[in-house]
């Protein structure tokens, strides 16, 4: 073949089967190509995961006071960490102040149906 006849190479000259032919045996290449990878992406997690079962914990950066990756993260943020009960307290104490704001506009909205009720009454006679 000359160099020419290279480069005018199709798809067709490279890959004789295609069309309805092709779709069959495509699909099953398309197919394992994706058990293939599929496997590997498990087996893959799978490894990290004994890797992290086996790390032991750090129990010195603890003790010593000093923040822990997670907690300095955290804190760049703005981020703070509280206990169950904290949050639990800050939650009530929320919902106590909507409680509050709910029974005010109750009250405003009865006042104004009173206020209509007056004022169709007043019309009326």
């Amino acid at each position: 073949m000359t160099y020419f006849r290279l480069l005018a190479l199709t798809y067709c000259d490279v890959i004789p089967e295609a069309g309805r032919s092709a779709a069959l045996p495509g699909a099953a290449m398309a197919s394992v190509a994706c058990v293939a990878l599929q496997y590997g992406w498990n087996q893959a997690t799978m490894r990290r995961l004994r890797h992290l079962a086996k790390l032991p914990e750090d129990e010195n950066t603890a003790e010593s006071g000093q923040p822990t990756f997670r907690q300095r993260m955290m804190g760049i943020f703005g981020v703070s960490q509280i206990s169950e009960e904290e949050y639990i307290a800050k939650l009530k104490k929320t919902r106590d102040i909507y409680e509050k704001r709910i029974a005010f506009l109750e009250k405003l909205e009865a006042k104004a149906k009173e206020d209509d009720q007056k004022k169709d009454g007043e019309h009326e006679k």
